[in-house]
């Protein structure tokens, strides 16, 4: 703990430093995005209510539930705690984040065909906002699905944030199926409820933390199940997830890092099939997309092209090493910190050691140069899950309570932009 929170410090001490020297970090607030402003409305009591509720039931009702009820909870639990922090400062909040003129949804909803938008996707992207030019097309077409559907922003918005929540569940079935469900359920009261959720509710990033989740746990029930039908058909739907994570984000292997490390897991254990199974779900969506006329090659090229001429290529890369890796820390908050520390699970550590893996990557690539506080959600749930090594339920409520405390600070006092 003392050691993550250096390493913030440091972020912090060093952000403040380049901004005083006039370096272009178009961050006001590093090592996040947004501006440190104290704003405590009328929204953050029902907050701060919600958050002593949690720390009084959730807990026990981890303990006592029966595993349905409890993949169910972490779901629900994870869902009206983000939504209380989103509408903190009013319902309109909730989706606002979500239509500004950066965002995608503003652009799916005045997009034409989406056969015409894949096939000119190249030619479209230098007119288009920003973080529509920094990914594939998966994302727009996923919100012209719901325009057409006649969704409500605050609707697309709810789509959004349950998504984002149903990574708890899905996080816990892996930790289920790979480390036991003793392990999963003392995660259970921490992996939906991160300080990440403060941007996950608010973010397109929160849907890919979403899938990438289930991408996962699908790949877990393919490696730990005998019977080879369900094997099969899991590993198909991982690689199927996986595949539509592609189409969110270019950034999809580094955040399918535990995804890799538990096929990498089943090669060596001899079990070939949920690999074979998985990468034939995989191509699906990648097909599907170029034979509907998106071309990756030149969509990579624009997306890099953007990349390039944004703000990343005068951030200071250096700096970005050390504020990445503070950011996600905060992200993933002290309780995953902590239970890291006491990890002793090699199972458990597959999916861990996946993301830490992932962020190492993610980190050293150059491509990730800031504002990973929502890009880098795919990670949290399972960084969260070495909280299973957390002991006794006053001690997990304890580190609960440090959890809340942090999202409850950060809402309350970073404006930020998600």
């Amino acid at each position: 703990m003392v050691a993550a929170m250096l390493v913030v410090l440091a972020a912090v001490l060093w952000g403040r430093a380049l901004l005083s020297d006039g370096a272009q970090l178009f961050l006001s607030a590093p090592p996040f995005a947004g501006e440190w402003r104290w704003q405590w409305t009328g929204g953050m009591w029902l907050v701060l209510v919600t958050a002593l509720g949690l720390v009084a039931l959730w807990p026990t009702a981890a303990h006592r539930l029966p595993w349905s009820g409890l993949v169910v909870g972490s779901t629900v639990s994870s869902f009206l705690w983000t939504m209380a922090l989103a509408a903190s400062d009013g319902v309109a909040a909730i989706a606002s984040p979500l239509t500004t003129h950066f965002e995608s949804l503003p652009f799916a909803r005045a997009a034409s065909q989406p056969d015409e938008l894949l096939r000119n996707w190249a030619n479209v992207l230098p007119q288009a906002p920003t973080h529509v030019q920094g990914h594939p097309p998966g994302t727009v077409l996923t919100f012209m699905g719901l325009d057409r559907l006649g969704f409500s922003d605050l609707a697309v918005a709810m789509v959004v944030v349950f998504i984002a929540a149903s990574s708890a569940s899905a996080a816990i079935i892996a930790l289920d199926r790979l480390a036991g469900r003793s392990q999963a359920r003392r995660a259970a009261v921490f992996v939906g409820l991160a300080p990440a959720v403060v941007w996950a509710g608010t973010s397109v990033d929160g849907m890919a933390m979403g899938v990438a989740a289930w991408a996962v746990a699908a790949a877990a029930v393919a490696t730990t199940t005998d019977e080879h039908r369900t094997a099969s058909v899991a590993a198909v739907l991982s690689g199927l997830l996986a595949g539509a994570l592609l189409t969110m984000t270019y950034g999809a292997p580094t955040l399918l890092g535990p995804l890799w490390a538990t096929l990498a897991w089943s090669a060596f254990r001899r079990r070939p099939g949920p690999v074979v199974f998985a990468l034939g779900g995989f191509l699906v969506p990648v097909a599907a997309m170029a034979i509907a006329g998106f071309d990756w090659r030149a969509g990579f090229s624009a997306t890099h092209d953007a990349y390039q001429a944004g703000v990343a290529s005068v951030r200071p890369a250096g700096y970005f090493l050390l504020a990445n890796l503070a950011a996600v820390a905060v992200a993933a908050g002290p309780a995953a910190v902590a239970g890291a520390a006491g990890l002793r699970n090699p199972r458990a550590w597959l999916l861990v050691g996946g993301a830490v893996a992932g962020i190492l990557a993610a980190d050293l690539s150059g491509l990730s140069k800031g504002e990973v506080e929502r890009i880098w959600l795919p990670f949290v749930p399972f960084l969260c899950i070495a909280t299973c090594s957390l002991r006794g339920t006053a001690v997990r409520r304890w580190w609960l309570a440090a959890q809340l405390a942090v999202a409850i600070i950060l809402q309350a006092w970073l404006r930020s932009p998600w």
